[in-house]
């Protein structure tokens, strides 16, 4: 007894530096910036709920936009889909022919643990007019920045208007267009309805949405929809999970072998 008290304030020693060295734990940061015909990107005000849910919105003298993101940030260790969702909705109140760029951002995600990770986007959106005849285009990707950069291009750089992330860490384009004459609304009809791509990771990592809407608008043309993106661990093989499962039986095996040997 007497002997492992001396070494008590060593073991203490050794859990303070361990705690005093430990890597902190990022904190999540939801930012948003949106472009208007081309111009610099103007970061949208938030009104921030808690770490998984924000408000945001922004207005000049051509368009306003409203919408909200909701992640399931930190992430599940059980390996459950990181999501960073967008539900956003642009009104024009200047008629004419106008782009929109929307890009919104999570940082700070600690889970799943794995690379690669499978990064899925999906989308749907609506669009409606206040009578005139008006066409509209509309993109979507979503890109996992291993660097946790906010708006970050998949390799730690930031994204700049019209820009496009690295193909290797984002989503493959998915487009949708329209055009209604009429109060409507018309559905924007994404293609492919869900995009995927295995992309490296490593922890922690931020989750981008970039959205566009372009086209002849009218005055009071509303332009929206929801949009998620998600990334989950890779499932690994039946045959390699039953072999894993094995293991420690194999293990016990080739122990008692040896030990029968011996004596």
């Amino acid at each position: 007894m007497m002997r492992s008290r001396k070494f008590l304030p060593v073991v203490a020693l050794l859990i303070g530096a361990a705690i005093l060295t430990a890597p902190t734990q990022a904190r999540a940061a939801f930012s948003v910036e949106i472009s208007f015909d081309g111009g610099a990107f103007v970061a949208a005000t938030l009104t921030p709920i808690n770490a998984q849910n924000t408000f945001y919105s922004f207005s000049n003298a051509s368009v306003t936009v409203t919408g909200s993101l909701v992640s399931n940030f930190p992430g599940s260790p059980t390996g459950a889909g990181l999501q960073l969702a967008n539900n956003t909705q642009a009104t024009f109140t200047v008629a004419g022919t106008h782009s929109i760029e929307i890009v919104s951002s999570q940082n700070g995600f600690t889970a799943p643990v794995s690379t690669p990770l499978i990064l899925s986007s999906s989308a749907g959106g609506t669009l409606q007019s206040t009578g005139p005849s008006v066409a509209v285009s509309s993109t979507y990707q979503g890109v996992l920045d291993q660097f946790n950069l906010n708006f970050g291009n998949g390799g730690g750089v930031l994204l700049t208007p019209g820009s496009s992330p690295l193909a290797g860490n984002s989503t493959p384009v998915q487009n949708a267009s329209g055009s209604v004459s009429g109060t409507g609304p018309i559905s924007l009809v994404y293609s492919p309805g869900v995009s995927t791509n295995l992309v490296p990771s490593s922890t922690p990592f931020s989750l981008t949405n970039i959205l566009t809407f372009s086209g002849t608008v009218a005055a009071g043309e509303i332009a929206g929809g929801s949009f998620t993106t998600t990334a989950t661990v890779v499932p690994a093989p039946a045959g390699i999970a039953l072999a894993l499962t094995g293991a420690p039986f194999l293990g016990v095996g080739a122990w008692l072998r040896r030990r029968r040997q011996a004596v």
